[in-house]
């Protein structure tokens, strides 16, 4: 069998071809790259008994940049660029901040709540902490961090103003 250089040699209008077949040509740079490395991946695992190369590399080369193309389309549905001004405008000030912050003590307080219930919520709630990483910080069983959640939430729904409801 030849060298990777050669076979890469031999194959790249394979690589450039799948690329203008897709229009990739804007990300031609990057793609021609992940085609090399699924030509690299297609020479390394390739076993002559099993037919020819020239088959084999190209679903390999298609495989990877098709792969490509949909993580990436996935990454753009999930994620929209905006201006830091934009962000900035529309983030809660500090004040907002500490009000809320003052709201949740405040209500806290005056939930009728167990330690250990006002414990979880305060976990959950503040931190973002998950029910085992909850108790594994404060040595106890999983189980007895969703036991005080399940008390917590059915006294936090049972007291909840009529005017929140509406």
């Amino acid at each position: 069998m030849e060298t990777y250089e050669e076979t890469l040699e031999q194959y790249m209008p394979m690589i450039y071809k799948t690329i203008q077949r897709w229009n990739l040509w804007r990300s031609e740079d990057q793609y021609a790259q992940i085609g090399r490395i699924a030509l690299y991946e297609a020479w390394q695992k390739y076993d002559e008994t099993k037919g020819d190369f020239a088959p084999f590399a190209q679903v390999y080369i298609h495989g990877r940049i098709r792969q490509e193309l949909e993580r990436s389309d996935r990454w753009t549905s999930r994620n929209v660029a905006v201006e830091p001004v934009t962000m900035t405008e529309t983030a809660p000030s500090e004040e907002d901040q500490a009000l809320d912050e003052l709201f949740m003590t405040d209500w806290l307080e005056n939930a009728a709540l167990s330690g250990r219930e006002r414990l979880w919520l305060t976990e959950y709630v503040v931190y973002n902490l998950k029910p085992s990483e909850i108790a594994k910080k404060h040595n106890v069983g999983t189980e007895t961090v969703k036991s005080w959640r399940k008390q917590a939430l059915k006294k936090c729904r049972a007291n909840i103003p009529v005017e929140l409801i509406k």
